[in-house]
């Protein structure tokens, strides 16, 4: 998700530029968590299983919309908000900045909370990462390059997405 924060409040925005504030109202004061006047931040929101992601909780929040049964899902599947990426800061783009940059200002403006985080980064132990993150059964891990610009909407070859579990779910049907 997109987190646009500026003039006291957070529009939370999907990977497809659906508006999805009213979903997380746990986000809805992500702005706060901010020593900033105004910042675009990317991040994940998750559902975490027995200290994990687990897509299948988040699913249970993803397309709500009844104010009701939002609010009864908030107690029932609690999300935080990982930030790994901040694309504006007050009044300026970093989407040119590398990587390395942009990640140095985010955990300088970020005040991490329950709900709300800054995704972890080590440079050069990529190997040691992922053997750690098969070793606790995740998903696995993005490796990027540090002198990386954001690129807005795409994929490039300057991360990659690293799986440690593959797997699948399939429904197999006869007639």
């Amino acid at each position: 998700a997109i987190a646009v924060c500026a003039d006291d409040e957070t529009l939370l925005l999907s990977r497809n530029r659906r508006e999805i504030t009213a979903t997380y109202p746990e986000l809805n004061r992500l702005h706060e968590r901010l020593v900033a006047l105004e910042a675009v931040v990317d991040g994940e929101i998750i559902a975490l299983n027995d200290g994990r992601p687990s897509f299948e909780k988040l699913q249970a929040r993803m397309n709500l919309q009844n104010a009701h049964e939002i609010k009864r899902a908030t107690k029932t599947v609690p999300i935080n908000f990982i930030a790994f990426d901040v694309l504006y800061l007050d009044g300026k783009s970093l989407v040119d900045e590398p990587l390395a940059r942009r990640k140095e200002l985010l955990s300088e403006i970020v005040v991490p909370s329950s709900t709300v985080q800054v995704s972890h980064y080590e440079i050069g132990v990529g190997t040691a990462l992922f053997d750690i993150a098969r070793e606790r059964r995740l998903e696995g891990i993005v490796a990027k390059k540090s002198d990386s610009p954001y690129r807005p909407g795409r994929r490039s070859r300057e991360w990659v997405k690293v799986k440690s579990i593959h797997d699948a779910d399939l429904v197999v049907g006869g007639w």
